[in-house]
């Protein structure tokens, strides 16, 4: 509108005013002002809604990050607990001297425990964006700790090693790994035995998860995968690697390879010095 506006100054200032260069000055300067009211709220608007976008933009991704958070958590933590507390469960079922009515019992928190944590992956499913990363934090429980509750739970499991040359990202990762590789081991292959296995090298630590064959049926359903998929990220963010598959005997490895930082290097020397 405003170059049709001035288009037509133009041609009526070189048709009938001799003056014309005069008269387009002031044409110019008519043009100025009207752009300038005109434009400028415009621009001023366009502005505005540009920053509400921005903002809108930020917090869906904060919340996407969140809700990642919150299902990476749920996964890992509830459905560890869950495993551990079927492990339990299914120990007391089988075990020899005990009422009919708590063997029953037994048998029921079981299977509950077992619903509930098939449940859990269908929530976690739906929290969890599909390609978002999940912020690392730091692990409440250092890995022999985990180690040691499995095995009060009635998993089979050794440790071997230890991770103490590793900065905090990859501690995260390897808490998760390990984790994640007991709660498989007690949902998937009941009875089998665990080795938990960290060896250090000079630029990487290698964080091995092993169980052999099930020597029980498993009792839980297919699950989602998620947890795999998370301790990628982890391995991934940490600046390292995860395997995973099944192993010759029937059973199954998880092996992350986490690298060593000069700083977390030094400090595993100094405190063996």
């Amino acid at each position: 509108m405003v170059a049709s506006l001035a288009a037509l100054l133009l041609l009526d200032a070189l048709v009938n005013d001799p003056s014309w260069s005069g008269w387009l000055g002031r044409g110019g300067a008519l043009i100025g002002n009207t752009i300038l009211f005109m434009g400028l709220p415009w621009l001023c608007g366009r502005y505005l809604r540009q920053v509400a976008s921005h903002h809108a933009a930020a917090v869906e991704h904060a919340q996407l990050r969140e809700r990642a958070r919150i299902a990476q958590e749920m996964h890992d933590s509830l459905g560890h607990e869950l495993s551990l507390i079927a492990l339990r469960a299914g120990a007391l079922e089988v075990r020899s001297g005990i009422p009919d009515e708590a063997r029953q019992a037994a048998a029921a928190l079981r299977s509950a425990a077992a619903d509930a944590t098939d449940r859990l992956g269908q929530i976690v499913g739906v929290l969890r964006p599909g390609e978002e990363e999940v912020p690392l934090e730091p692990a409440a429980a250092s890995i022999a700790e985990l180690v040691e509750r499995a095995r009060d739970s009635g998993l089979d499991v050794r440790l071997e090693g230890a991770a103490d040359a590793l900065a905090p990202l990859q501690q995260v990762a390897a808490h998760r790994v390990v984790q994640e590789g007991l709660t498989n081991a007690a949902r998937h292959a009941p009875g089998a035995p665990v080795t938990v296995r960290l060896e250090r090298g000079r630029q990487a630590v290698h964080v091995f998860v092993l169980n052999g064959a099930a020597r029980e049926r498993p009792r839980h359903g297919i699950t989602s995968r998620l947890g795999l998929a998370g301790l990628d990220e982890a391995a991934r963010a940490a600046g390292g690697s995860l395997r995973h598959g099944p192993t010759g005997n029937g059973g199954f490895a998880l092996v992350a390879e986490l690298p060593v930082t000069d700083r977390a290097r030094r400090s595993a020397a100094e405190a063996t010095s």
